[in-house]
């Protein structure tokens, strides 16, 4: 619909490199809380939001410590991309660093 106007991946407009993607809130939680609530379809709200509170548990001090510690490396690549979006070049990282 607005081609040129699309902000992302290889979009017309580039990744603002002062982007909350660089927060570990934006960068894993939200991803990794998501992941786990939908990892089975739940038909009921009170359903989700149990595994909303359960997923918050599962999180462990070095998770957070890892999340945490991965900010200046995500600034470093911004500033290496030039503030263009990097997260596929850190998908696979996180994944090893189990965060």
């Amino acid at each position: 619909m607005f081609p040129e106007k699309w902000i992302g991946t290889n979009g017309a407009i580039r990744w603002p490199p002062r982007s909350c993607d660089l927060t570990p809130l934006d960068s894993w939680l939200w991803a990794y809380i998501k992941n786990i609530i939908y990892k089975v379809r739940s038909d009921n709200m009170e359903d989700l939001r149990e595994r909303t509170r359960a997923a918050f548990q599962r999180i462990t001090p070095v998770m957070i410590r890892n999340a945490t510690n991965a900010v200046l490396k995500r600034c470093q690549v911004c500033i290496t991309v030039e503030g263009r979006q990097f997260e596929n070049l850190h998908r696979r990282r996180r994944q090893n660093l189990n965060i």
